[in-house]
């Protein structure tokens, strides 16, 4: 990860991404990407909503202070987006864990077989 968003603590983090969870909270933390992952597209909606109403405008005015409006919903849209990658990063690592850590059961049993 290239400096997008520094964690005020990368070793709690480091932590739990290399932690044996349990189902609900890798449960939760894909409800969580899900989440972030609505609002990056609410604010890449609304960007784009921006960038076509602004590009047929004829007032002065909203043309200069128009393009403070669209820096402002550039930024929001582009750090959701930082957002929903580093959770969408994360919760990969976290399910991968999980799943290897839970599907090494092994099994000795057949299945109809009468002792």
């Amino acid at each position: 990860m290239n400096d997008m968003i520094t964690f005020q603590n990368k070793t709690i983090r480091e932590a739990i991404l290399n932690s044996k969870l349990q189902i609900f909270e890798v449960k939760q933390l894909a409800e969580l990407e899900d989440k972030y992952r609505k609002q990056f597209k609410i604010a890449l909606c609304a960007y784009r909503l921006w960038q076509r109403q602004y590009k047929d405008e004829t007032d002065v005015v909203e043309l200069l202070y128009g393009q403070l409006r669209g820096i402002i919903l550039r930024r929001n849209a582009e750090n959701a987006a930082r957002g929903y990658w580093v959770i969408r990063q994360d919760f990969r690592v976290i399910f991968k864990n999980y799943l290897s850590q839970n599907t090494n059961i092994q099994t000795n049993t057949t299945i109809g077989k009468v002792a």
